[in-house]
C-alpha cells in the first residue's frame, strides 16, 4: 500500500514529518471506537462461506 507518492515525500514531511509519531501514539485503536466485533464476526462468516459452510449472518448472530 503506498500512502503517497513518492515525488511528495519530500514536500509531506517538511510539512507534517516532525509530528508523526505523535500522530501516531493518538490514534485510538480500541475496540470501543471502532465495533470491530462485528466485523470480525461477518468476516468469520464470509470466509466459512467460501469455504462451503452454508451458514448466514443473521442466523450466526441470532
Amino acid at each position: 500500500m503506498r500512502i503517497t507518492e513518492r515525488k511528495y515525500l519530500d514536500a509531506y514531511i517538511k510539512s507534517i514529518g516532525h509530528e508523526i509519531p505523535t500522530l501516531i501514539q493518538n490514534i485510538d485503536f480500541s475496540e470501543n471506537r471502532g465495533g470491530f466485533e462485528y466485523m470480525t464476526k461477518s468476516s468469520a462468516i464470509y470466509s466459512s462461506n467460501i469455504e462451503g459452510n452454508s451458514i448466514d449472518l443473521n442466523s450466526y448472530m441470532n
